[in-house]
């Protein structure tokens, strides 16, 4: 999975027609996409030093089937810390900030990460790589691709007037709580779940659907 994602992040064309529909209403994809462009068109890419953190912690002991034990509270009493370092959309919003962001891009320094690979960790990108026949286009084996498709759940853009896309959408308002309606931010911020996802959905324009998609919501198996 993150050599696909290495592939995609420096598939430049790819990344452009993947967010075409999302930049028309989303200002903040687009400032992104604006600043790859510029990167890519000075040559920039080719000098990219990554930082890229993966979870294979499990890796590191030649146990490949090991279960990984992840505890979860009753309360978080760790909530205030957990935000520390982190980068929101409000963090930028002024021009400042966008132009700093570009001076990193353009210099030397280990970005974590670059737009590159920001882009490529989009819920459109992600949309998009579950397509048929897309993930084969930077997973040459046959047996990767389908290890990789066989991870994703249901993920189906929104917008256009075709009628399979109004059907899912009627789908969605009616059986709210099967469905994700999500924005191109991280860790969940801006997802609409039930009912408030189907109040958002009528109101949406064409245009404004572009910038979401619409996800199967997962439903964990609980054991005692």
């Amino acid at each position: 999975m993150a050599t696909l994602y290495h592939e995609v992040a420096y598939d430049y064309e790819f990344l452009i027609d993947c967010h075409k529909d999302v930049v028309k209403s989303d200002s903040f994809t687009r400032k992104l996409l604006e600043i790859f462009e510029k990167v890519i068109a000075e040559g920039e890419e080719t000098f990219q030093i990554l930082h890229n953190v993966d979870g294979s912690d499990r890796q590191l002991f030649s146990i490949p089937d090991a279960v990984v034990l992840v505890i979860v509270e009753e309360e978080n009493e760790n909530q205030i810390d957990q935000r520390h370092v982190e980068s929101t959309i409000t963090l930028f919003q002024p021009f400042r900030e966008w132009d700093a962001r570009l001076l990193i891009e353009r210099s030397d320094a280990i970005k974590s990460p670059w737009t590159g690979l920001q882009v490529a960790n989009t819920k459109k990108t992600q949309q998009v790589l579950a397509e048929d026949g897309v993930v084969e286009r930077f997973v040459g084996n046959p047996r990767d691709a389908a290890a990789i498709q066989a991870t994703f759940a249901g993920l189906w853009a929104i917008n256009g007037s075709h009628p399979v896309i109004g059907k899912l959408i009627k789908d969605a308002i009616a059986h709210p709580s099967r469905h994700v309606l999500k924005p191109q931010l991280e860790g969940g911020g801006g997802n609409f779940y039930g009912e408030n996802m189907a109040e958002k959905l009528k109101i949406l324009t064409e245009e404004e659907r572009g910038a979401f998609i619409l996800m199967e919501r997962i439903q964990p198996l609980v054991a005692e």
